[in-house]
């Protein structure tokens, strides 16, 4: 009886005074626990690394960030490094009208107007066009200016990985304005074919509010029409154009401002349809390495055409004798004949440099190698 009474009392004791979180807490309850417990940010020595916990960060500083999942922290934003040219804004640019729309979309006005109709203060918007037609350098402005206003910008390509941190976000911040950036959509939709992942964090169970989605595709075709044919998931979708000559003037003039109206002109002309990069790369080929805007033109031309293949060294072969020696009418630059053999021994071979200087590599101190290995 003894025994029996003594065993009935301990398993009572144990059930009233078993403290929360315990191993008698079911899976559901202990997950609730630690999420009603987040409600401040930790981060690493370097504050490049935030996870939800109980104390330390109140907000994760602005900037911009990549959705993770750690199995020591869970949910957590990993602080990306930006590095870009000069963000400047020209006059045609479509990221001007997505600025314009999204500045509008953050204010007190549209948030009050929207919410008073019962909508969640969201939005979503989609660019697409042609392979640097100026979607990045859009996103790149947007990301800055958001940062500049106090925000945080989050780089997203898993739609699970990125619910978790938005819901994480939204407990301890519920209303920190957030951008997520969702570029090459058609490739992250089409991974493993996750489209209804999307569709939730989009539009379904695991969306929030107080945030914009900004997405990029070069194929606009391929995407799922309940992406693109569903307003509340992407309300708008803006075409991105090539720049204009005013956009292609005014970038060249910002980067090179001594050019003469005459060589601008010139310059706008010869780069009818070019992309920024491509206009960046005339830039820099002719001011920076001294190449004639002719031969520039003409290269670019070719590489926007994919003029090239592997078809290119067999023309080449075709036109050689198989010994680096072409027959009459081969390829320019190569001999003609032994004329010209010769005077290549003579005058250039005999002096060759085959020396490859190479500036030395500082050498690591062996105390290094050692605390690495």
């Amino acid at each position: 009886m003894g025994s029996a009474s003594f065993g009935n009392s301990a398993s009572e004791e144990a059930t009233e005074d078993k403290p929360i979180g315990a191993t008698l807490q079911s899976e559901d309850e202990l997950t609730s626990s630690i999420k009603k417990a987040q409600r401040h940010w930790g981060t690493n020595p370097e504050s490049t690394l935030f996870w939800g916990t109980s104390n330390i960060e109140e907000n994760i500083p602005p900037g911009l960030y990549r959705c993770a999942h750690r199995d020591d922290v869970g949910p957590c934003f990993n602080k990306l490094i930006i590095e870009t040219d000069t963000l400047i804004r020209l006059p045609d640019m479509v990221c001007n009208e997505v600025i314009d729309q999204i500045e509008e979309f953050w204010s007190d006005r549209v948030k009050q107007a929207m919410e008073s109709r019962g909508f969640m203060h969201k939005r979503g918007i989609m660019m697409y066009g042609e392979p640097g037609s100026g979607k990045t350098c859009t996103i790149q402005v947007l990301v800055q200016m958001l940062i500049n206003a106090g925000g945080i910008a989050i780089y997203a390509e898993d739609p699970a990985v990125l619910s978790n941190c938005l819901q994480l976000l939204r407990r301890i911040e519920s209303n920190r304005p957030v951008i997520v950036i969702l570029e090459d959509f058609d490739t992250l939709t089409d991974r493993d074919r996750r489209e209804n992942n999307w569709l939730a964090v989009l539009d379904g169970e695991a969306q929030i509010t107080n945030v914009v989605f900004l997405a990029t595709t070069n194929y606009i075709e391929t995407i799922d029409k309940r992406f693109v044919d569903r307003p509340s998931r992407f309300d708008i979708i803006m075409p991105v154009p090539m720049p204009t000559a005013r956009d292609r003037a005014a970038f060249i003039r910002y980067k090179e401002p001594s050019l003469s109206d005459d060589d601008l002109y010139e310059w706008v002309q010869a780069s009818q349809g070019f992309s920024l990069a491509h206009v960046k790369e005339i830039i820099i080929s002719v001011l920076c390495f001294g190449k004639t805007l002719e031969d520039t033109i003409a290269r670019l031309n070719r590489q926007r055409k994919r003029d090239f293949s592997n078809t290119d060294l067999e023309n080449e072969a075709k036109g050689s004798t198989g010994l680096g020696f072409s027959k009459k009418g081969g390829p320019k630059g190569a001999f003609v004949d032994r004329e010209d053999f010769d005077e290549f021994l003579e005058k250039e071979l005999s002096k060759w440099d085959y020396e490859v200087e190479i500036a030395e590599t500082p050498k690591v101190p062996k105390e290094s190698k050692n605390a690495e290995g």
